[in-house]
């Protein structure tokens, strides 16, 4: 039963301001439909149903069956929930176990008996759940799938899991039926952390922090665009009524490696350490969670023959708090990070221990998310996200004045390592929606519309070093040298003769050049879709589904890059007009499907920035 709350005004008119630009996001809930009859099929108004679960912030809810015999409950955090049917004169139902999924929604169909004694209640332990709401193509792992998951020591994250899924390869960056890699999209609790650059994953996150990961690989709807491989949304947990943690080490050090006739162990440093911890519960209950989570790890790998060791070391820290603002209304706040450092990125048995590189990297993200159910169909959602990544990588010793020398006759890179590199992948994201449930419409509907923003830029900076006055600055000239070395039949160094000097002068400044080329990349766009899944009520048609939907896009890019005195700007724009249309029958002997789904995609291409020789960025 839904009962009308009122929200500080202050909080409807910051919200509405924001909606204003607002952004479209991946569901960070799911829902429970169903159909309550008596045993000859008939519908049963006015009957009780109530809901409840450990990962329900608020405590029960309880609706009342309508004149049609349906009922909903929106808006639910997803996990496993107990759902019981109370109506005068039948049998008490109660249903438990039932899983919403992320994303979807779980449907009963409960048939009631006639009562023949009072207080009787019947009990189904395990429920067994179908969505048949369902119209693309997604696989939605739970807690229980992860916990279970044989992922070793060294994948335990989210992209692993994702690569379980069917028509997925690879668990580094996912390759999604046959895409390329940087065609997926990547949120956290439905904020986007693609990153802006790359078009990879943006942020890294501490397994035991993650409550359930979904990826859709085919089949999206009329609200997503910009992606064409898969759609992976990870939700994090948010903590509960009970305090409740984890910790998890995992350790292996240079005794577990065996030395053989091939190589000696010794010589080969090798070890890695994971430290992870959570801790959740209420600060107030039923009111205010909280969920922190915080992992350390420490990764040491020689490469064969190498004289220097790579070490990376790393954090992922997230706090995230969850507040029952009224009875309808909830907002989610959330911060995390993954910092990192990893000395001698570049080991190998070709780079001498003076040219080796240090690499810093991290990502910090904050979101806010509310969502309001404004009455027992209509629910509102709006995201708002921030995220900022950085990648440096400088020569170990910090020396930015020596030339490096590349050897051709050995292959090898000594006296500095050649670069150094800036760069930040940034990301602004506003999104709104709002759903509307019509259950009367020549079958049900769940109309969907919404308004984003989301605002990237790339500014970087890549310079020889060798530069006069160290840095990136303005004017200074940097050196690289490619020397000529000849080797004996063995392969050791005879003599080294000197070959080709690149001299590059630095136009740019941090934020601005790449490879002493002043440039930018900056993005806007606006986006805006309408929906409807349609489902023919269950005397129907009963799993017919028709969801069409139109997507307008609008992006707009600019870039800039500057060789000496000339420049050239590109202003970019595309508009997406896009349908889904998806027809499902079903017959007691057969099942069929058919899928259609047309629309243009936008892949923006810069011009290549300009590569003195073959000295390229190798962190960006």
């Amino acid at each position: 039963m839904f009962r009308k709350n009122h929200v500080p005004t202050v909080v409807i008119l910051t919200v509405a301001l924001l909606a204003v630009g607002g952004v479209q996001a991946q569901s960070t809930t799911g829902r429970i439909i169903g159909s309550v009859t008596d045993q000859g099929g008939q519908g049963l108004p006015g009957a009780s149903v109530t809901v409840s679960s450990d990962v329900l912030i608020g405590g029960p809810r309880i609706a009342i069956v309508d004149d049609g015999g349906n009922f909903q409950f929106i808006s639910l955090h997803p996990g496993k929930y107990t759902v019981k049917i109370d109506h005068s004169g039948f049998v008490s139902q109660e249903r438990q176990e039932v899983k919403v999924a992320l994303g979807g929604a779980a449907a009963l169909f409960i048939a009631m008996p006639q009562a023949r004694f009072e207080s009787e209640i019947e009990v189904v332990a395990e429920t067994s759940i179908v969505d048949p709401t369902q119209v693309n193509t997604e696989q939605v792992f739970d807690l229980n799938f992860m916990q279970q998951a044989a992922v070793g020591s060294n994948n335990r994250n989210y992209l692993y899991i994702v690569g379980q899924a069917p028509g997925v390869t690879g668990t580094a960056i996912p390759n999604v039926l046959g895409s390329t890699l940087s065609e997926n999209a990547y949120f956290i609790d439905g904020q986007d952390t693609t990153d802006p650059l790359t078009g990879t994953w943006g942020t890294l996150y501490n397994y035991d922090a993650i409550a359930e990961v979904e990826i859709q690989t085919s089949g999206f709807e009329a609200e997503y665009g910009r992606a064409t491989g898969g759609l992976i949304n990870v939700l994090t947990k948010s903590g509960g009524n009970q305090f409740s943690g984890t910790l998890d080490i995992r350790y292996r050090g240079d005794g577990f490696q065996e030395s053989s006739d091939l190589y000696d162990a010794s010589n080969l440093e090798t070890s890695f350490q994971d430290i992870a911890a959570t801790l959740g519960g209420p600060v107030a209950r039923d009111k205010l969670w909280f969920f922190a989570a915080y992992e350390l790890v420490n990764s040491k790998r020689t490469p064969a023959d190498s004289p220097t060791t790579r070490d990376y070391e790393g954090q992922n820290y997230n706090l995230k708090l969850t507040w029952q603002m009224a009875p309808s209304w909830r907002m989610m706040g959330r911060v995390s990070g993954d910092p990192a450092e990893i000395a001698n990125h570049n080991a190998s048995q070709f780079v001498a221990p003076e040219a080796t590189s240090r690499q810093k990297q991290g990502a910090d993200v904050y979101a806010i998310e509310l969502n309001a159910v404004l009455s027992n169909s209509l629910m509102w959602n709006t995201v708002a996200g921030v995220y900022r990544r950085t990648i440096d990588v400088v020569p170990m010793s910090g020396d930015l004045r020596t030339p490096s020398h590349f050897n051709s006759g050995t292959f090898q890179t000594t006296a500095n390592y050649p670069n150094q590199q800036y760069s930040e992948r940034n990301r602004n994201d506003l999104a709104t929606d709002l759903t509307w449930f019509v259950g009367n419409l020549a079958g049900s509907h769940e109309f969907k519309i919404g308004v984003q923003y989301s605002g990237t830029e790339f500014p970087g900076a890549n310079c020889f070093t060798g530069t006069e006055g160290g840095a990136c600055s303005p004017g200074s000239v940097g050196y690289a040298y490619d020397d000529f070395g000849v080797v004996d039949p063995d392969g050791n160094l005879l003599f080294t003769l000197p070959f080709t000097m690149t001299e590059a002068t630095t136009a740019g400044q941090h934020g601005g050049s790449l490879h002493r080329v002043p440039s930018g990349f900056l993005a806007g766009a606006f986006e805006s879709d309408l929906q409807d899944r349609f489902q023919v009520r269950p005397g129907e048609l009963r799993k017919q589904r028709r969801p069409p939907g139109r997507r307008h896009e609008q992006i707009s890019a600019s870039s800039r890059v500057c060789v000496g005195s000339h420049e050239r700007r590109q202003e970019r724009y595309s508009r997406e007009l896009g349908t889904i249309h998806e027809p499902r029958l079903a017959h007691p002997a057969n099942d069929f499907a058919c899928r259609q789904r047309a629309g243009v995609h936008l892949v923006f291409l810069l011009d290549p920035w300009p590569q003195p020789g073959d000295h390229r960025p190798d962190a960006m």
